[in-house]
């Protein structure tokens, strides 16, 4: 097979299109204007791409607490929350006075106690789900029975979800929220689970902390920087929620 000899003069490929690199940048007008020359990106290259979007956190109710900067406190309050999750307050005491452990044999036996539930949350599930069924396929069905089916049917699949490994989802948790910065919608997008249940587990862990050190984790203080300004209408009243005072308005302007 005979192949045409490029002309004479003939630029080589290389000099027509240059492969763009991966690149990261705060520079809001590429970020706003993807497809440009300086980026080296098409309006073909760019539909075919995938685009993320990550969201730090807005003002917080709560300070950042001990175990979100430090390992050996989020080893301390790990531990904790999973025995408070596989045993009662009276079998923690127990084992604490007659199988003291290390931190790490203390995880692994909290989730081998949860993990042997989930045989019965299994049939619990299937029976919900069987139940669902037939009554999905009856010509009446009762409504409320059935929203109240969708939830449950949720909730535990939810919770056999969180089981299978509770270590890694606690820890991943606390490092997206706290270090990373990210919301709880955001959160709950990286593990699987709602924002509902990210922020019920985040205070399951604050109230776990708060019970075993015995420290209150402070709130934020929230200073309004607001200047109070005169109310448009002229009644001469001062007012931070806007142009006016409420219940005032512009067709009460004092002539």
């Amino acid at each position: 097979m005979r192949t045409r000899e490029p002309y004479a003069g003939a630029k080589p490929l290389t000099e027509f299109y240059v492969q763009p690199e991966v690149q990261f940048t705060d520079d809001i007008d590429l970020l706003h204007r993807p497809v440009s020359a300086e980026t080296c990106i098409g309006f073909e290259e760019y539909s075919r791409m995938q685009t993320r979007v990550r969201k730090m956190h807005g003002a917080r109710r709560m300070a950042p607490p001990p175990y979100a900067t430090s390992d050996a406190a989020l080893r301390k309050v790990l531990v904790a929350y999973l025995e408070r999750r596989a045993f009662s307050k009276t079998q923690r005491d127990l084992l604490h006075e007659v199988a003291p452990c290390s931190e790490i044999q203390a995880i692994n036996r909290a989730q081998q106690v949860l993990l042997s539930h989930r045989p019965r949350k299994i049939e619990t599930l299937r029976r919900l789900s069987q139940e669902f069924v037939a009554l999905k396929k009856k010509p009446n069905p009762d409504a409320k029975r059935l929203k109240t089916l969708q939830v449950q049917i949720r909730n535990v699949d939810t919770l056999l979800r969180i089981e299978g490994n509770v270590a890694a989802l606690v820890t991943g948790v606390l490092y997206w929220y706290y270090r990373c910065g990210f919301d709880s919608v955001k959160v709950a997008s990286e593990a699987g689970i709602s924002p509902i249940h990210i922020r019920q587990l985040l205070k399951r862990i604050a109230d776990t902390w708060e019970e075993v050190t015995g420290t209150k984790i402070p709130r934020v203080e929230r200073h309004d920087r607001r200047e109070p300004r005169p109310c448009g209408c002229g009644c001469g009243r001062m007012t931070k929620m806007g142009r006016f005072v409420p219940g005032h308005c512009s067709r009460k302007r004092v002539l």
